[in-house]
């Protein structure tokens, strides 16, 4: 009796063991230091990747350059043994990710996070959850946001390094933004690189001009740059509807760099500070593209990003106009 009742708990043992699925903990690092490039799925409210080699990263993510700089990026050689899983959340609310548990849950790579957010009335976000884990024999990618499964993705060629998700290719600039110049002899070039996009501004009838920018999508980019050929920068005005960003990077190297002031129905606010939504940093360029350092060094362009706060209210256009120190 004894040799039975031990054989059948035996093999109920081995039938239990069967039908729970073996789960297996995955080391998994969290990455920072990057943003999302606003030609990824703009539209969409949330996005989940996977990326097997560094030419689809970048198709995704850009390097975001800060001051004293400790973000944990990706080593040079990280996609030899390593993919990367993300998910991004967009919308009107900054949001921040807690990892509870990447595991193997019987060939199925399953990530398990919460998140928290926190509501703006005056700029939209993408705001990205990035893991590094090691390359593995995945059927698929399940992401378990607060407890539910929002997306399951199949892993094709698991483990092959060529095999990356499929990007969107970058759309035709004139398919999605129309530019009209106030002057014939001024011009707006549009380049969509992947991580931003540039708005390149030749101005060689005066230094004085404006152009306007309209939209054909549903929604502005996120990150839009302005790039213009002045030696100096008297007046830089970003209209959107009733509010206008008005900039101005004095000439006297001991003043404030940049003054900046926003009007809103021609009523003007008082300077703008760092930590204003509407505020934003003027870079003075070199020939070569670099940043100017001192009074001494020709200064040939300055570079603008326009503060997302000026484009959520999704003003089908935004007008830009510009006054050079040095016009003829």
């Amino acid at each position: 009796m004894k040799i039975v009742a031990f054989s059948a708990m035996f093999i109920l043992a081995i039938q239990v063991a069967a039908a729970v699925p073996a789960t297996r903990p995955v080391a998994a690092e969290t990455l920072d230091g990057y943003f999302v490039s606003n030609q990824f799925e703009p539209a969409s409210a949330a996005s989940f990747v996977i990326a097997r080699d560094q030419k689809a990263f970048d198709q995704v993510f850009g390097i975001a350059q800060v001051m004293r700089d400790k973000a944990h990026r990706l080593p040079p050689d990280a996609f030899d043994s390593k993919i990367i899983v993300a998910v991004i959340k967009r919308g009107n609310a900054t949001v921040k990710y807690k990892v509870d548990s990447v595991n193997d849950e019987a060939g199925v790579l399953a990530i398990h996070y919460t998140t928290h957010s926190q509501a703006s009335n005056t700029a939209t976000f993408a705001c990205p959850l990035i893991l590094s884990t090691p390359r593995g024999d995945y059927a698929s990618v399940q992401f378990i946001e607060d407890g539910q499964v929002v997306k399951k993705m199949d892993f094709k060629k698991a483990g092959a390094k060529d095999a990356a998700e499929p990007v969107s290719a970058l759309p035709d600039p004139a398919a999605v933004f129309s530019v009209k110049c106030r002057k014939a002899e001024d011009a707006v070039k549009v380049s969509l690189d992947g991580n931003m996009t540039l708005l390149s501004i030749t101005s060689p009838g005066g230094g004085i001009g404006a152009a306007t920018i309209e939209r054909k999508t549903d929604h502005w980019p996120a990150k839009i740059t302005v790039r213009i050929d002045l030696q100096g920068l008297e007046s830089f005005n970003v209209i959107a509807g009733d509010t206008t960003l008005r900039a101005s990077v004095p000439s006297d190297s001991r003043a404030p760099n940049p003054l900046l002031h926003l009007s809103r129905d021609g009523k003007e606010t008082a300077q703008l500070t760092s930590d204003d939504p509407y505020w934003t940093n003027i870079q003075k360029l070199d020939a070569q593209g670099k940043p100017v350092k001192d009074r001494t060094e020709k200064v040939a362009c300055f570079e603008i990003a326009i503060p997302p706060a000026l484009l959520a209210a999704q003003n089908k256009t935004i007008a830009i106009e510009w006054v050079d120190f040095f016009r003829e």
